[in-house]
């Protein structure tokens, strides 16, 4: 799962950490996030959120981010209904 690979940081440089901790943020609107608005909202630049993604496997930005979405989505609804209990 791309969530546990990005909460796990020990792999990641300092500036993959600030675009990791953007993209877990639930209050963030990644969907349809160019790599160029995403660098610039974690500031950072374009090529360390390249590095990110094929870290994690990934070809491109598109498939990376499209998997995210749908993995946050589900995590971010699991924990909203274990916070209601």
């Amino acid at each position: 799962m791309i969530i546990d690979q990005l909460k796990d940081e020990k792999n990641l440089t300092d500036s993959e950490k600030l675009i990791a901790h953007y993209l877990l943020d639930e209050s963030n609107n990644i969907n349809n996030m160019a790599s160029t608005h995403l660098a610039k909202a974690t500031f950072t630049s374009q090529s360390t959120v390249v590095r990110l993604y094929q870290k994690m496997g990934f070809k491109s930005y598109r498939e990376f981010m499209t998997i995210l979405a749908v993995e946050r989505e589900d995590y971010f609804k699991s924990n909203n209904i274990l916070d209601k209990k």
